[in-house]
């Protein structure tokens, strides 16, 4: 695992979501990671990071606080 996925998870909630995890900042930027890659969820995550590219269409900002929140 990279270091940039290791910080990411270990400072964020995070839970599986698709195969993949799903995180979730306090600034409530959605991200996905799969396969050690890290996807924006939403547009705030785009900002934050825009170098990495968009999740798939069915993992968005609801998908993501469900999973953290345990609501799937």
């Amino acid at each position: 695992m990279t270091h940039d996925v290791r910080h990411l998870l270990a400072n964020n909630s995070s839970a599986h979501l698709n195969d993949g995890i799903a995180v979730l900042t306090e600034s409530r930027a959605a991200y996905w990671v799969k396969n050690e890659k890290v996807y924006a969820a939403n547009g705030i995550a785009m900002i934050y990071s825009p170098k990495i590219g968009k999740s798939p269409v069915d993992i968005d900002f609801d998908s993501v606080e469900a999973a953290v929140k345990g609501g799937l």
